[in-house]
């Protein structure tokens, strides 16, 4: 609850015993909660990139020197598949790798 209505919020950041949502700063969260919470929450993004139609895809993070990409937790998506700049296997299916800022980079599923 925040404000008195339910919210969704994405992963959520501990500094000093303080528990943190990006968009509506300080919650009233504690660290146990966080931990659970961006546990599940990271395992439905991922699942929602297995579960993606062609076209869709999510925001994940890219180690450049080594190619793994990797969700916001440290799930390993995949790595890029060599011989290419921007293609990753997973699951039988095919995602081009675009860049965004920094390590962020966007999957979309091709095929």
């Amino acid at each position: 609850m925040h404000n008195g209505q339910q919210t969704c919020m994405g992963f959520l950041i501990v500094h000093k015993e303080h528990v943190f949502d990006a968009t509506m700063g300080k919650v009233a969260v504690t660290p146990e909660q966080a931990a659970e919470h961006n546990r599940v929450y990271d395992e439905c993004h991922v699942k929602g990139l297995d579960d993606c139609e062609v076209g869709q895809g999510g925001t994940f993070y890219m180690n450049r020197t080594t190619k793994v990409v990797s969700s916001f937790m440290g799930t390993v998506i995949g790595t890029i598949k060599p011989g290419t700049k921007h293609l990753l296997e997973r699951k039988g299916r095919t995602y081009r790798i675009k860049k965004g800022e920094g390590e962020s980079v966007f999957v979309k599923r091709v095929a």
